[in-house]
């Protein structure tokens, strides 16, 4: 014997079934907004060492950081000075853009290839004559 209740209840599972099957494929549709920012910095660490003793070096050193869109030579693309970043036995981390309002976003979309030149001030005072490392390190 059947009721009225269990026939409204098998006609109600079928069609909320078919509710949820196109319900979810269309919410699945629409436009989502970004959280969250393209960060604009890039995270480097490296290792500096004294050119007299070959030791690691310990005191604050001024690094100039410059992207460039070619192993040698090339075109400056980006330039950016920290000053007085420490060092912890030689080693150091910084991030790349942060003191600049950031690295364009479109130095990274518009070339295949960057190159990351070091270079280190050796007087100091962050306006000195600074050295470059080689060779570049490839982005």
């Amino acid at each position: 014997m059947y009721y009225d209740a269990d026939i409204k209840q098998s006609r109600v599972g079928p069609l909320r079934k078919l509710f949820f099957s196109l319900l979810l494929p269309a919410l699945a549709l629409l436009p989502v907004p970004a959280r969250a920012a393209i960060t604009q910095t890039v995270n480097y660490q490296g290792f500096l060492m004294s050119k007299v003793s070959n030791q690691p070096l310990e005191v604050p050193q001024d690094i100039k950081f410059v992207i460039y869109d070619a192993a040698s030579g090339g075109l400056a693309l980006f330039t950016e000075s920290l000053c007085d970043v420490p060092l912890a036995k030689g080693r150091y981390d910084v991030e790349i853009g942060s003191a600049s309002g950031g690295i364009p976003v479109s130095h990274f979309i518009d070339n295949h290839a960057l190159w990351l030149e070091i270079q280190v001030d050796a007087d100091g005072g962050c306006n000195g004559t600074y050295e470059a490392m080689s060779p570049r390190v490839r982005l």
